[in-house]
């Protein structure tokens, strides 16, 4: 994979868990790292939850290989926030394919 194709700048997050004064959770995302990547968005998808439409957006995202991203963590891209759906690694070991969703 060329790496100019990777035109797109993403951000991995990871949900960390703190407590409040009340010993109440709290969840945030915190910025693991930043990358460059390339997108290719899959066929629309439409599924229908609790007699209402849904609509999620499919990505395939790839990204120089690392070892510090696992399917709890999430994508920010574009002022979403994607889901993690799987991951791959790919061209020997080099590249790691990203199976992304985000629901509108």
């Amino acid at each position: 994979m060329d790496a100019g194709q990777m035109d797109k700048k993403i951000t991995i997050q990871q949900l960390t868990v703190a407590q409040n004064d009340f010993g109440e959770e709290i969840k945030t995302w915190t910025d693991l790292f930043y990358c460059k990547a390339m997108e290719v968005s899959l066929p629309p998808c439409e599924r229908f939850a609790a007699n209402r439409e849904l609509s999620a957006r499919t990505s395939k995202f790839y990204i120089r290989y690392t070892d510090q991203l696992t399917v709890e963590d999430r994508i920010s891209y574009d002022s979403d926030s994607w889901d993690i759906m799987g991951l791959r690694t790919i061209q020997r070991g080099m590249v790691l394919e990203i199976l992304a969703e985000v629901k509108k």
